[in-house]
């Protein structure tokens, strides 16, 4: 799995962290894990703007933090299909 950091420009903190998982795009979601987000396809596959890669450590230091502006409850409307992956940190 490889990781992003999602930080906007001028942003002294980081708002996600996002994961390509063998072609699933994935955002991580505290209290849910690493869903499936579709549209942060954007940030890992096409280089848009915000989005850096990191290493694991790196990633799961940041969703330890609880990194994240995403709620579960907003997670579970606008998620993708494939299963969230449970992130132990």
């Amino acid at each position: 799995m490889q990781f992003w950091k999602l930080q906007d420009r001028g942003d002294a903190l980081p708002y996600g962290v996002a994961a390509d998982d063998d072609g699933t795009p994935r955002l991580f979601v505290p209290g849910r894990g690493l869903v499936h987000w579709p549209s942060v396809a954007s940030y890992l596959y096409e280089g848009e703007i915000g989005g850096q890669r990191i290493t694991e450590a790196d990633a799961k230091r940041l969703m330890k933090a609880g990194i994240g502006k995403i709620t579960p409850e907003y997670a579970d409307v606008h998620k993708g299909s494939a299963p969230t992956v449970e992130v132990k940190v």
